[in-house]
């Protein structure tokens, strides 16, 4: 397994958001995010609008407004895309080699 790490910088207006609200900030961790079964896809739609997209998508569809940080893991498990619901799956189709996963932060203010 291949572990690839990203992260997000937090623009200074966004700091400043989360300094005022501090005691109402909320953080998790989702390890190894699940979306009806499968995997979280790295493209938020297929083969397009990758990781911080699908991070963010992901993060909303469980109440929080925005992902902070995330990483990747390749390891070609099925995986489905948020965004169409499709499967992810390198060992049937050759338009889409790798199925790529996340694991990710997510903040709620």
């Amino acid at each position: 397994m291949k572990l690839v790490k990203f992260s997000l910088v937090v623009s200074s207006a966004l700091g400043f958001l989360m300094i005022a609200h501090t005691s109402h900030t909320e953080t998790r961790t989702f390890n190894n995010p699940i979306v009806e079964g499968y995997g979280l896809d790295y493209c938020r739609e297929w083969a397009a609008n990758f990781g911080m997209p699908a991070a963010q998508a992901y993060c909303k569809s469980q109440g929080y407004d925005l992902a902070t940080d995330f990483r990747v893991v390749e390891d070609n498990q099925k995986t489905r895309v948020i965004e169409t619901g499709q499967v992810c799956d390198a060992d049937s189709h050759i338009s889409h080699p790798k199925c790529d996963r996340i694991c990710q932060k997510a903040y709620r203010i």
